[in-house]
């Protein structure tokens, strides 16, 4: 939902003062490999998941 500017900017932020920031990707497709990509998603985890599948929704 927050894909550029102040979402992962918010959520930079959040985890640097602890917040457990967890991002959900879609699956299949790919990370970018740029530096603003690796700042802004530092301290977060991530899952990848395909939302029109059942399996994943009930994650």
């Amino acid at each position: 939902m927050a894909g550029i500017g102040p979402g992962p900017f918010c959520a930079m932020l959040l985890a640097d003062m602890g917040a457990d920031v967890v991002r959900v990707d879609r699956k299949g497709t790919k990370a970018s490999a740029g530096p603003s990509y690796n700042i802004l998603n530092r301290g977060r985890r991530s899952i990848a998941l395909d939302l029109k599948q059942s399996e994943d929704v009930e994650i």
